[in-house]
Formats: C-alpha cells, structure tokens, sequence
C-alpha cells in the first residue's frame, strides 16, 4: 500500500463520502474486505479522484452519470451525497442524469433521478431536524 496515496485517498473520500462512512468501511471490515477497501482508497480517491486535471465538482458529475448508466442505484446514492457534499448544485445533478437518456434509455434515467430525489429528500428532512426553526427546506 501507498501510504501517500492512501492518506490523500482517505481524506479526499472523507470529505465526499463523509468522515462516518469512510471510518466505518475502513475499522469494520474483515480482513478480505478491508483489503478491499484500502485498495479503494488508495487508487479511486488518492490517485484518480485527486489527479489535478479535472475539478472535484466535474469528477462526481461524471462518476454520477457513469453510475446511473449501469443500474448501480445503491452506490449512485452515495455519490449524489458526495456532490452535494463538494458543492454541486442539484440542478447540475439532475442535468447529468437527464443527458444519460439519449444515451443509456429511459429507464436508466428514470431510476436514477428517482434515486436522486430520494437522497435530496433525505437531506432536506436531516437538515430540517437540524433547524427546526426553519420555515422551508432548501
């Protein structure tokens, strides 16, 4: 393992996927698991997510739009959160699923921003339980 790539791996995934998920996937796996993801770490997060060609926002769009196109509904979620979690705006997450249409059919699309809207609403309701006082969810 690549101490270096691991360790900006780690907190590259902290900070899209969340300090909880990516502590949790890393102290509670068994050993074959934890191999795996330490593998993930190391070589998704700390050497091509962290590559410097293309900015964050643009990389979780196109993993988005890759995700969507092969059904992969459950991990699509995760990285919708991300999105939002580096600053891409709903809209833009929304946009990306729209352009898989032409691309991988209807149900692709359909699914995914039903995947999407279903993390927005999650967020919503937390941030709402977090600020009762709100009037509106964002």
């Amino acid at each position: 393992m690549n101490s270096e790539y691991f360790d900006r791996g780690r907190e590259l995934r902290s900070r899209l996927l969340g300090k909880t998920h990516t502590d949790k996937v890393l102290t509670t796996a068994d050993p074959t698991d934890l191999a795996v993801q330490q593998l993930v770490t190391e070589f998704t997060y700390g050497a091509v997510w962290s590559r410097p060609g293309l900015a964050l926002q643009t990389r979780s769009l196109l993993t988005i739009a890759l995700l969507a196109s092969q059904n992969r509904i459950e991990v699509l979620k995760q990285h919708v959160g991300g999105a939002l979690n580096v600053g891409v705006p709903r809209e833009q997450i929304l946009e990306a699923l729209i352009h898989i249409l032409p691309y991988c059919g209807v149900p692709a699309m359909v699914g995914s921003v039903a995947a999407a809207k279903a993390v927005f609403r999650e967020r919503d309701e937390a941030e709402a339980q977090q600020n009762p006082d709100s009037k509106e969810a964002p």
